[in-house]
């Protein structure tokens, strides 16, 4: 049986949600679908318990992988986001299942260059509102897609 702290490999804290300072939230939402958000210390790693609110009343807390999964709102117009106890809001636009049908994909907008450690977003339609069922991949290897929703995956 292998020790992963023998191997100085041991599991690494979680940060603290008090340390929350970086909220990524999908530039498209689509109305009634599920999308996730993200959000990430001043490190930039995914912050697990982060009490999310959103200017329509709802609130979330981030799940141990430091993202959360909502469901739009079935108003079409748009909605912000931000981090409870933070200044600065993120905004997200609610669109029509016509306007991101979800029977086809198709990539609209992609970064035309980018290292390998820059984090990026694409826009279109039929990409899944659970983050972890999509794949991308960067180089043949895969990314890590922090915030998503049917028209956009973000932050690979």
């Amino acid at each position: 049986m292998l020790s992963f702290v023998a191997l100085g490999l041991a599991a690494q804290e979680p940060p603290s949600a008090s340390g929350a300072r970086i909220l990524i939230l999908p530039r498209k939402i689509v109305s009634g679908e599920h999308a996730t958000l993200a959000v990430l210390d001043v490190s930039g790693r995914l912050t697990p318990g982060v009490t999310v609110e959103f200017s329509n009343g709802d609130t979330l807390k981030t799940d141990p992988t430091g993202r959360a999964m909502f469901v739009a709102p079935l108003n079409v117009e748009k909605i912000y986001a931000a981090i409870q106890g933070r200044t600065g809001r993120v905004a997200s636009t609610v669109v029509t299942s016509v306007e991101a049908p979800s029977a086809t994909q198709e990539v609209a907008l992609a970064p035309r260059v980018a290292s390998l450690s820059d984090r990026f977003e694409f826009m279109g339609h039929g990409f899944c509102g659970d983050a972890d069922a999509n794949r991308v991949l960067i180089h043949g290897l895969p990314g890590l897609v922090l915030a998503s929703s049917p028209a956009y995956l973000g932050r690979c």
